[in-house]
């Protein structure tokens, strides 16, 4: 499945609200470290299809996750029936795709 662009709080919601897993990476296309994020989440798209993958541009659409007023991008947040599960910002030692794993097979 195809990553999502989203750039509205309306699309964030709706997606986020969905009954299925759900992966939001926010990302800066002036950031280094959020260059490698977009091309992680396409490839983890292809490996997971039963998981929606929203991508946003922090610098388009900031948006307001999990009631935050601001975030360190890249963030990826995981969504599962609506809720947040977990999350995964730079730097961390386990890697994205390590944790996408794992929310992937709860």
């Amino acid at each position: 499945m195809p990553v999502l662009a989203i750039n509205s709080k309306d699309g964030q919601d709706l997606v986020i609200a969905s009954n299925k897993k759900v992966v939001v990476a926010i990302t800066s296309p002036d950031l280094a470290q959020c260059n490698d994020v977009g091309k992680t989440i396409e490839k983890l798209s292809e490996m997971y299809r039963d998981i929606v993958f929203v991508s946003a541009d922090y610098g388009e659409f900031a948006p307001r996750v999990g009631g935050a007023a601001n975030c360190m991008v890249p963030w990826v947040i995981m969504y599962k029936e609506g809720n947040m599960i977990d999350e995964w910002n730079f730097p961390k030692e386990t890697t994205l795709a390590d944790k996408v794993e794992a929310f992937a097979t709860d």
